[in-house]
């Protein structure tokens, strides 16, 4: 059982077990746990951000070179600070992480690095988290370890058996290992939209497998980046916002010719579309090759749905991500789109005092969204700590 927490100063510590002991930490130092650190900063509650990494936006720093923010920097900044002024509406991935650093920084947020949070235990008066520098105790904990850190890699048939080498794009860093090599790309969400085109200016051939369609839409339309146009159509039901979204889809077909892709199978979570059209553009110049789902994997490449096959040196599996919860292990249990599930936004289904940060995705961008999540957090954190 936890002590009895009410009221502690910074550094306040459980003395009988040498426990920590804080009304709230926040695990993840990624923009959603910055966002939520600067609103219970301005609030006066003592926490702490617990990050895995050596710096913050650890996993923002590990991305691929050249990535891009799709969203624009108008509604992509954190709670308290705008991006600085000469930023470009989509900032590189070099221009957020030292952004972040900035925004750690101006707000003194509480950021203790090289901190692994192993696994938590609830118990009476809140939990006790386990961690590689020792344990600590809280009442509330703000999950804010985002999607990145879990990524998801299909399992195949005869994947055992390819002699080439097989990762996830979370690995990829830029196009210099596949130079004059022959590379398979799985998936076409944003990730496999922007690597493939890359990859195919170095390797010898670059194929992109697609198994259930995509839709692609302009990175800008009349001028304005198409975030800004989904977060004014965010306040209509989500069927209004698929039919805009394949309207918008059929301008781009009318301006730029017919997309190369399936329509795609759409279901119950919120749809991500292709956003830009650099790996349409490839494909229609015949520089990427667009396959089929696979159906099995061979020693020296795959075999496809349609029974083509073809050989490769490198697979890369651009097949997304899942939240990032193994370490609250049985205390959640997942929604249909695999988020934590939760009575609301941001709390909890099963806990009042556990938080998510970093679990609504729509039209209006994940970084828009994370910044009001963190908002709500910190009046319902301030709430309950009255």
């Amino acid at each position: 059982m936890c002590a009895k927490l009410v009221l502690y100063r910074r550094g306040d510590y459980d003395r009988g077990m040498n426990v920590e002991t804080l009304p709230v930490i926040i695990v993840g130092a990624g923009p959603a746990g910055l966002a939520t650190s600067q609103q219970l900063n301005r609030r006066g509650i003592n926490h702490v951000v617990l990050e895995k990494g050596a710096h913050v936006g650890q996993v923002w720093r590990d991305l691929y070179d050249n990535l891009t923010l799709h969203t624009g920097r108008h509604l992509s900044h954190l709670p308290g600070m705008a991006f600085p002024k000469g930023t470009p509406v989509f900032p590189t991935r070099e221009q957020f992480v030292a952004y972040l650093d900035a925004y750690a920084a101006h707000f003194q947020l509480p950021v203790r690095t090289n901190v692994h949070v192993q696994s938590i235990d609830p118990c009476a008066d809140g939990w006790l988290i386990h961690t590689s520098a020792g344990d600590f105790k809280a009442v509330n904990i703000v999950c804010a370890t985002g999607i990145v850190s879990s990524p998801k890699l299909p399992v195949l048939s005869g994947m055992e058996q390819f002699e080439g080498v097989i990762c996830h794009a979370v690995e990829y860093k830029n196009p210099t290992p596949y130079k004059d090599k022959r590379v398979l790309v799985v998936g076409v969400g944003n990730t496999g939209g922007e690597i493939a085109p890359e990859i195919a200016d170095l390797a010898a051939a670059t194929d992109v497998c697609v198994r259930s369609g995509a839709l692609v839409v302009p990175k800008m339309m009349m001028g304005i980046p198409i975030q800004y146009h989904g977060w004014v159509l965010s306040i209509f039901p989500r069927w209004i916002q698929r039919l805009m979204a394949r309207a918008t889809a059929k301008m781009g077909t009318f301006l730029r010719g017919p997309s190369p892709f399936p329509p795609p199978q759409l279901g119950d979570c919120p749809d991500v579309p292709l956003i830009g059209f650099h790996l349409s553009d490839a494909i229609k110049n015949n520089k990427v090759k667009l396959r089929p789902g696979i159906a099995q994997l061979l020693p020296k490449g795959a075999r496809f749905v349609d029974g083509e096959e073809a050989q490769y040196d490198h697979i890369v599996f651009a097949t997304g991500y899942s939240a990032h919860l193994d370490w609250l292990a049985s205390s959640v249990t997942r929604d249909a789109c695999g988020f934590a599930a939760r009575s609301g936004r941001v709390q909890s289904a099963a806990h009042a005092g556990l938080f998510f940060v970093g679990h609504n995705y729509d039209s209006k961008g994940g970084l828009y969204n994370l910044s009001k999540d963190a908002k709500i957090v910190g009046r319902k954190v301030a709430n309950q700590l009255r």
